[in-house]
């Protein structure tokens, strides 16, 4: 969810935006060891973030318009525990993290009614 604010010349505006994002992620790991056994874990969350992001849009005919955009995104740092049973029978829980960043461009053509 962004919030747009530009500034218009002649057929052009120029833009910036910010705002909040979030998604869906899903990882599976697999931790190997030597011959003893493989333990794999699997995990899924909605993950928090912000996006900024610039453009240009160009109205090139009546209620039509064409832009160009560059995106942003930034998650947040996700941290995660591994079950994993050593020979003595041993329980560690490794931990693992993941970090996450999109960087977007987008093309686009509107009709506006």
């Amino acid at each position: 969810m962004t919030g747009r604010l530009g500034y218009a010349v002649n057929d052009w505006m120029y833009f910036g935006k910010a705002g909040w994002a979030w998604a869906g992620f899903n990882g599976d790991s697999a931790t190997f060891n030597a011959g003893v056994n493989t333990n794999n874990n699997t995990s899924a969350q909605t993950r928090n973030g912000w996006t900024v992001g610039a453009g240009a849009e160009w109205g090139f005919a009546p209620h039509w318009s064409a832009k160009l955009e560059y995106d942003y995104v930034k998650f947040s740092t996700s941290n995660y525990l591994n079950t994993d049973v050593t020979v003595g029978g041993a329980v560690t829980t490794p931990g693992r993290s993941a970090t996450s960043n999109l960087s977007m461009v987008k093309l686009g053509v509107a009709y506006r009614f």
